[in-house]
């Protein structure tokens, strides 16, 4: 009797620990903001478009999208309203996570540590994404799931919810393939089972149904944007790994947790913990995939979420001096690291020494905190606060009260603060059709899901107006059909004709990759550098632009060996080509001497050789710089 309630005591402090540490880190990012614009052109009657003028899906959560929208029809306010949405869906996430998945105070306090420490589930328990929501679904899915009463509700809530899930964001699917795929397995009625299930994805079917007949595409064009990035796959694998680097590095225990959760069926032989764990492993190798986010930790905290189900539910730890040695070294490997979330206060982010790391992976709460967070929110005041650029540039551009176009990245305060009388093409894409087919500016160090495309000439006149005023005119020509596609009567037969040529790529042969790719590339004749070269002094050489240079040769080249002097201190890209085709890159950094240039011999690949290369091109890094080469001399064979 001494300890019946002592479960339900320790549940309540732990939800009172929650309150107060989601109240303290509560903030937003500008990504949200790109579906708040979507959400306030929705409420205020213009549909579910980003640009007025055009049907463009600029988001990758169409749950969360209405669910804020829901909200927002009532409260006409887009920081407080988002904020306590997200808090609301998380507490109740760690309120079921305590009432159905713990049987004893262990268990409990096990929960809190992991999560309650978790940078990754902390940051995205708000943030103003689509996490929240898909933490609460995972959860609900795993107290079904784990229940022991098989029926024809079970079935269809168990399709129902990754229905649900994949509809807020589509790529979570992966989490709970494994177990859909078991769970129909083991029914004796399968093509029953099978009708049930299909019944339960309704949610996503019609969703995919309404995407293609709305915006032509079933997939999100921020999707299109950052995954067809032509990318070097292992360049994207070797960003995973550092996305997962990243967190160990950051949010060691999270990263601790889920090996745990990959690890537990080896030691406890359950079929639903493998199913879970394959989950897990499915949606780690999609993140490694894709190269991960520029956000740290934002796609592990649904499988932290995730582990520390199957940890409590399958960790057998009987003994209490085992209990207590797992809760004080996953506590312990969380206290080592900075910012521990709840021992961060209204100063957190004035220092963003930690803020990013040399891939490109950064601390987004650090980064925005000072001024989109609840601890910096203010009665009367606009918020995310208007001393921030983008914030600033977008009032700016809505007190002008008139149509303008203009081009832009960082998107989502700009755009939401502009509204709808200003145009916004975005140059990294997320939210702009066309540019999210040509290929993004090549560079040499590149920054996941920044992926910056070359604005074509005359893109920016045709945006508003009747004329198609584009240059090239292959782009011209797949920017009219593109334009039927998202601008044209939603039910005229000529743009179901677009949709069904454009799903099927028949127009990509329009869009010259090359050109996008290397665009405001300087070309250059090797005969016109080495006549320079003899007029220049010996401290000078060939400038190499930001954007590059090209280097054209009047005859295929078989050489085995390129002399070549390069300006210190730099890092160069040396991109070998056969007309459009590429063969090969080598990457030289110079060292800090007292000379200028520095002498370097590039071996040249016998594939390449045989193959032959009729032009170089030649980029710096860091890309905002401009550098200098000379003496280009080549070996022959």
């Amino acid at each position: 009797m001494k300890f019946r309630y002592l479960r339900y005591i320790v549940i309540a402090l732990a939800t009172l620990f929650f309150v107060i540490l989601f109240l303290r880190t509560a903030w937003l990012n500008d990504d949200s903001y790109i579906t708040f614009r979507t959400v306030d052109n929705f409420v205020n009657g213009y549909g579910l478009r980003w640009n007025v003028i055009e049907r463009v899906q600029a988001y990758t959560n169409p749950l969360w999208m209405f669910v804020i929208s829901a909200a927002y029809f009532f409260t006409r306010e887009m920081f407080l309203t988002p904020i306590f949405i997200s808090i609301a869906l998380s507490l109740t996430t760690v309120t079921l996570l305590f009432y159905f998945h713990t049987k004893n105070v262990f268990q409990v306090i096990l929960s809190v540590v992991i999560l309650g420490f978790s940078r990754a589930f902390v940051d995205y328990s708000s943030s103003g994404l689509e996490n929240p929501l898909t933490h609460l679904l995972l959860v609900i899915f795993c107290i079904i799931f784990f229940s022991d009463t098989p029926n024809k509700l079970k079935l269809f809530s168990l399709a129902f919810i990754p229905s649900l899930s994949a509809f807020n964001r589509l790529d979570t699917i992966c989490i709970y393939l494994p177990s859909l795929i078991y769970s129909w397995w083991k029914q004796e009625k399968r093509l029953e089972s099978s009708i049930i299930m299909f019944i339960g994805f309704m949610p996503l079917i019609l969703w995919e149904i309404f995407s293609v007949i709305y915006y032509g595409f079933p997939v999100p064009n921020t999707a299109v944007a950052k995954l067809q990035n032509y990318i070097d796959r292992r360049e994207l694998l070797l960003q995973g790994f550092y996305y997962f680097k990243w967190l160990f590095d950051r949010d060691l225990s999270s990263f601790i947790v889920i090996v745990i959760a990959l690890l537990l069926p080896f030691f406890r032989k359950n079929a639903k913990l493998l199913t879970c764990s394959l989950g897990i492993l499915l949606y780690c190798i999609y993140i490694l995939w894709i190269g991960g986010d520029f956000m740290g930790g934002r796609f592990f905290s649904v499988l932290i979420l995730l582990s520390t189900i199957l940890i409590i539910r399958f960790l057998l730890l009987k003994e209490s001096w085992k209990r207590i040695l797992a809760t004080l070294i996953l506590l312990i490997l969380s206290l080592i690291k900075p910012n521990v979330p709840i021992l961060t206060d209204e100063n957190f982010g004035k220092d963003q020494s930690w803020l990013r790391d040399e891939s490109g992976i950064g601390d987004d709460r650090m980064y925005y905190f000072q001024i989109s967070s609840l601890a910096h929110w203010e009665p009367g005041e606009i918020m995310p606060k208007k001393s921030f650029a983008s914030v600033k540039e977008g009032l700016n551009l809505r007190e002008q009260n008139k149509q303008i176009t203009k081009v832009y990245g960082c998107i989502g305060f700009r755009g939401f603060f502009a509204g709808p009388k200003v145009y916004l093409i975005d140059y990294w894409a997320l939210a702009d059709p066309l540019l999210a087919r040509i290929p993004p500016l090549y560079k040499p160090k590149w920054m996941i899901g920044h992926f910056w495309r070359h604005v074509p000439e005359g893109y920016v006149e045709s945006f508003v107006s009747d004329s198609n005023k584009i240059k090239d005119p292959n782009l011209a020509e797949f920017y009219e059909h593109l334009k039927t596609i998202t601008r044209g009567p939603i039910w005229s037969f000529g743009r179901w004709k677009e949709i069904i040529k454009m799903n099927l790529g028949i127009y990509n042969h329009l869009i010259d990759k090359d050109r996008y790719q290397f665009a405001g590339i300087k070309v250059m004749n090797i005969n016109d550098i080495n006549n320079m070269l003899t007029r220049l002094k010996i401290n000078q050489g060939i400038k190499v632009p930001k954007r590059g240079l090209e280097i054209q040769f009047p005859e295929t080249r078989q050489n085995v060996e390129l002399d070549i002097d390069l300006k210190t201190p730099k890092t160069f890209y040396l991109l070998f080509f056969n007309n459009t085709e590429f063969l090969y890159r080598v990457i030289v950094k110079t060292d800090k001497i007292e000379s200028p240039f520095q002498a370097y011999k590039v071996k040249i690949p016998q594939k390449m050789i045989q193959k032959g290369f009729n032009k170089i091109r030649i980029f710096v890094y860091p890309r905002d710089v401009e550098s200098e080469i000379r003496t280009i001399h080549f070996t022959n064979i």
